[in-house]
């Protein structure tokens, strides 16, 4: 399930745009934000999980384990 809220866009600072969500700043980087945003938009945002990225992760952290406890054994 995917949430999604939304935010202001504050201003730009150094490269950084700070968004306000729920009146809060938050630095995020200005190249994420949708072309042609400028002060004073007010955003979307939608979070969702990327189970298969999860899984891959953890696949290769698995090998990454099995290859370090092989070169140990080998040791």
């Amino acid at each position: 399930m995917d949430s999604q809220f939304h935010c202001y866009l504050d201003r730009f600072e150094e490269g950084m745009a700070v968004i306000l969500i729920n009146g809060k700043p938050v630095a995020v980087p200005s190249s994420i934000l949708p072309p042609n945003s400028r002060e004073g938009d007010h955003l979307i945002i939608r979070i969702s999980k990327d189970d298969k990225a999860r899984n891959r992760t953890a696949a290769d952290v698995e090998n990454l384990q099995q290859e370090l406890n092989h070169r140990e054994i080998e040791e």
